[in-house]
């Protein structure tokens, strides 16, 4: 059995590539945001907080337990007959934070409706809601990345001093704020803080296949690094380095662009709030991959 785990930060075609695995002969292929004690001790601990939202605890505490199964997998490396492969994924960080508040834009929306009203900001419907609140958010990321002078020293930073600089004395404000801020930082802190940390990985010292695809190979097996905008490349150069002459193709499945209020959205990314953090949204590690 050829195992892979799809190991990545969401949203970036991970399902895709799990189900395209999953249809080849003798292959068992998994995804998972997080893996290693560290990661399942900072989960266990969010999702004791009373403050989590239960779509988000029902969500958080499912990919507890699937993660700690998929753990077992990579703890297994090397043991057996069993092949394992690890595949991880790198999107252009601000169109990839787009289609982070795509996919829980339900949830999103009652956090915004809660700050707006909190302002005493009025809105007349769900679609104004997001336009409001998401320009808020978008002036404080802007505000938090001049505090510290750069997207890098704002993920190297003490973030959660922010609430003085930001002017948010309200607690549940502040924490629903770094819930976001934590997300629009997640590509650039990922590959240091769970690749590199957990399989000891670091996408510096992959050896390029292609613009498409890179490599680490270990005693164990290989981690691949594919980008999201050129995916199907990338996998078909995947299973070109591993010798499969079955060709499996991508599916498309999960599309952002075909979740509630997607248009508005689209349009709010593009307003000059917006562009402004987009212009700011890079670091050491997004730029090392190309995305500037």
């Amino acid at each position: 059995m050829h195992r892979f785990i799809v190991y990545q930060y969401g949203k970036v075609g991970s399902t895709s590539l799990m189900n395209a695995l999953n249809t080849m002969p003798d292959t068992q292929a998994f995804q998972s945001h997080f893996l290693g004690k560290d990661a399942f001790t900072a989960t266990l601990t969010r999702l004791q907080d009373p403050l989590v939202p239960d779509y988000f605890f029902e969500h958080s505490a499912g990919q507890l337990i699937e993660n700690l199964r998929i753990y077992r997998h990579y703890a297994s490396r090397g043991m057996g007959d069993n092949k394992l492969t690890v595949i991880t994924v790198a999107r252009e960080p601000f169109d990839w934070f787009r289609s982070c508040i795509a996919q829980d834009i339900a949830q999103h929306l009652t956090t915004f409706r809660a700050t707006l009203d909190k302002k005493n900001v009025a809105y007349s419907n769900d679609a104004e809601a997001l336009k409001l609140g998401l320009q808020l958010l978008f002036q404080r990321i802007l505000q938090a990345i001049e505090h510290f002078g750069s997207v890098d020293a704002l993920c190297a930073g003490k973030r959660y001093t922010l609430h003085k600089e930001l002017n948010i004395p309200e607690p549940v404000e502040f924490k629903n704020f770094m819930f976001f801020l934590n997300i629009f930082l997640r590509p650039h802190t990922w590959f240091a803080s769970h690749l590199k940390k957990e399989m000891d990985c670091d996408v510096r010292d992959m050896t390029p296949l292609s613009p498409a695809a890179s490599c680490n190979r270990f005693d164990w097996g290989n981690i691949y690094l594919l980008r999201y905008e050129s995916l199907n490349e990338g996998f078909s150069l995947l299973l070109d380095d591993l010798g499969y002459k079955h060709r499996s193709t991508l599916p498309h499945s999960n599309d952002s662009r075909d979740k509630l209020l997607s248009s508005e959205l689209d349009a709010i990314f593009s307003q000059p709030e917006a562009l402004l953090v987009k212009a700011l949204c890079h670091s050491q590690d997004t730029r090392f991959l190309g995305y500037r």
